[in-house]
């Protein structure tokens, strides 16, 4: 493990007790409303703001994240972070948000770091060095047939995002043992890394801050990510992902693409 890693493991911890010392205090004046389907808390902002600082004096290139959401259009290299992925579930106090941390330098992933709080979890890996749930390296069982199968489905707030989400639900249904809709994509990308889920199909748009951080996890478990087309993910390209780990993708992905 690389010093610049340990310092991104010491910096996420943080983040994690920033976002359990507000899990079950959270009130209603700590919660704004973005939209009618997005929400923000004090503690999103809190952590925002810690890493926003701590994360250039490890390298010092600029921070991607949803208020700030420009940067890697005019830029090559920048840390992507999400403070809290999974808002509505922490809100609701539902023990199933991540911190996501991700780092990018011209134009490719170099480190990924996830941390689940509740049940101290971290996922983390630097490329060319494999991916890790803790102390634990991770390897994805390749062999397994989509038949027995769970697949993960994400999807936009669009209408035509949840309104294919659920056709495809119901393909995929009739080949594999079963779907799960978690409410943190990046916690998805994560499973599928360590196994527990075979695959992940995320209907965008997908943003940056919801990818960048875990994605890096898959490709060092030696799984795939592609658009529904087939091309390999593309950071400025690449709108909706199947994200596998790497048994049976193309299948997956007709199967994706059967539900227009």
């Amino acid at each position: 493990m690389t010093t610049r890693m340990k310092k991104i493991r010491r910096t996420i911890l943080v983040s994690g007790k920033i976002a359990l010392q507000h899990f079950t205090k959270l009130r209603s004046t700590n919660v704004y409303e973005k939209s009618r389907y997005e929400r923000v808390t004090t503690v999103d902002r809190a952590i925002h703001r810690f890493l926003k600082r701590v994360l250039p004096t490890i390298v010092p290139v600029p921070v991607l994240s949803e208020e700030n959401s420009s940067v890697w259009k005019t830029c090559k290299s920048y840390w992507v972070i999400d403070p809290i992925d999974g808002t509505t579930n922490y809100i609701a106090r539902i023990p199933y948000f991540c911190i996501g941390i991700g780092l990018v330098v011209n134009g490719k992933i170099e480190l990924n770091a996830v941390y689940n709080p509740i049940l101290q979890e971290l996922f983390w890996a630097e490329r060319g060095k494999g991916a890790y749930l803790n102390s634990k390296k991770l390897r994805a069982d390749h062999k397994l047939q989509l038949s027995k199968s769970i697949i993960g489905i994400s999807y936009s707030h669009s209408q035509a995002s949840i309104q294919r989400a659920g056709r495809v639900g119901m393909r995929l249904r009739k080949t594999i043992h079963n779907t799960r809709h978690s409410g943190s994509t990046l916690l998805t990308f994560a499973y599928v890394a360590s196994g527990r889920l075979e695959g992940s199909v995320v209907l965008g748009p997908i943003t940056p801050w919801d990818s960048i951080p875990a994605l890096l996890l898959i490709q060092e478990v030696h799984g795939r990510i592609t658009d529904f087309s087939g091309h390999d993910y593309s950071i400025n390209r690449t709108k909706s992902v199947i994200a596998t780990n790497g048994a049976e993708h193309t299948r997956l992905q007709k199967i994706v693409n059967s539900t227009r």
